[in-house]
């Protein structure tokens, strides 16, 4: 077991997991990602779990190939209120835990939410939606 300490910022790769390390004093939505290993035949953006959820859920996806991809929650004026992943994706399936904040680190109010995955350069897109109860 590897033990990492300090002041890192920045994203490091650690076999299958990808940690995202930001400095002390920055806020944001705490998101863990996770992928595993297999080949995928579709893209797909399954239905979070929990569903409603409080304090957190997961969002879990399927990639065929590499992607550049995109992960975003609207609120239902269609404002976006937090990004979830963005960039380049390895083929695989992922699983995203978000704790239900914005990008600057506030709790979002109970309501209904939607997420959205977007492969950029296939213009892919695949919409579902969350309940969040506070």
């Amino acid at each position: 077991m590897q033990v990492i300490k300090g002041g890192l910022e920045g994203t490091f790769y650690l076999d299958d997991i990808r940690v995202a390390a930001t400095s002390p004093t920055a806020s944001g939505t705490a998101v863990l990602e996770e992928r595993t290993s297999g080949q995928p035949e579709t893209f797909t953006l399954s239905q979070n779990f929990p569903n409603p959820f409080n304090s957190g859920t997961v969002i879990r996806f399927a990639l065929p190939q590499h992607e550049d991809i995109e992960l975003v929650v609207y609120n239902l004026a269609g404002q976006q209120v937090a990004t979830l992943a963005d960039g380049v994706r390895q083929a695989g399936n992922y699983s995203i835990h978000w704790d239900g904040r914005d990008d600057a680190g506030r709790e979002l109010a109970s309501g209904m939410y939607l997420y959205q995955l977007q492969v950029k350069a296939e213009k892919q897109v695949k919409t579902r939606k969350l309940l969040l109860l506070r």
